[in-house]
């Protein structure tokens, strides 16, 4: 019983050790996180591009050029496409 306690100690000490490593690590930067997709559909939004543009000059559906927004919208922190492109411009991720 003792050992099985000690040792879920130690777990619970590695645990605790890599969690503080992980806090301590510098964030990385959002332009990063991007995918090369994620970069160029924020490219065409910039320009102004509707989903459905987007969809053509990419060659996917417009469907997927809204899963492709809603996870830009969720790493840039943003809910709309001109803050999209604003946090963008910000973060100098634009052409």
């Amino acid at each position: 019983m003792f050992a099985e306690l000690r040792n879920e100690r130690r777990d619970l000490q590695h645990l605790k050790h890599a969690f503080q490593n992980l806090r301590n690590a510098p964030p990385r930067p959002l332009a990063h996180t991007l995918t090369k997709r994620e970069l160029e559909i924020i490219q065409l939004l910039a320009q102004g591009k509707s989903n459905n543009q987007i969809a053509g000059e990419t060659f996917i559906s417009v469907k997927t050029v809204r899963n492709h927004l809603a996870k830009i919208f969720s790493k840039l922190e943003v809910i709309s496409r001109s803050e999209a492109v604003a946090r963008a411009r910000q973060l100098d991720i634009l052409d």
